[in-house]
């Protein structure tokens, strides 16, 4: 119930019906840019490539160990290391986006993957978008560089998972570095 003066000015009550439509009940998002995605990408490309490399790196050493007696060859099937590479890079993504909205790298710069709703995605979502990171490579890149020219800064792995990147307002380096 809210109150409303009458041309009276007496006071009366009335239910008053929000006549809004739902683009302006959304919350208004400050979508993040290709920059400070790119940085975040590049944060997450160092920290992936540490955890997958250092743990090839200590199966090579255990294997080494374990086969003294004979001289232990590093040819690995190259194939199987790049499907190996390619799950853990879309595990990697998909369990951070689904536990949290962000990677590590987009934690550090104050952004989150949230849904064209702004609320939190679902796992399969997050899912769904790491592996439309591969259509985004596409010829020359061309679905990461629509973020510079979509108005919602959104790529084609966002379009297609139905998800934005947005600058987080309650993070500590959003509010340490992007309010100033």
């Amino acid at each position: 119930m809210e109150t409303i003066e009458s041309e009276a000015g007496a006071q009366k009550s009335e239910d008053v019906m929000d006549v809004r439509t739902p683009q302006e009940t959304q919350p208004t998002m400050n979508f993040a840019g290709f920059i400070s995605r790119l940085s975040a990408f590049a944060i997450d490309a160092v920290i992936i490539a540490i955890t997958f490399f250092g743990s090839v790196l200590m199966i090579i050493l255990m294997a080494a160990m374990l086969s003294r007696n004979q001289p232990f060859s590093m040819n690995f099937n190259d194939l199987l290391a790049g499907f190996l590479f390619t799950f853990y890079f879309i595990f990697y993504n998909a369990f951070f986006w689904s536990i949290t909205g962000r990677t590590p790298g987009k934690a550090l710069l104050g952004l989150q993957v949230v849904r064209k709703s702004g609320d939190k995605i679902h796992p399969l979502r997050a899912l769904a978008r790491s592996f439309a990171y591969f259509v985004a490579l596409g010829p020359v890149f061309i679905g990461f560089l629509w973020i510079l020219i979509d108005n919602k800064r959104r790529g084609w792995h966002d379009k297609i998972a139905g998800t934005a990147v947005v600058y987080n307002p309650g993070s500590f380096t959003h509010s340490r570095f992007i309010e100033r």
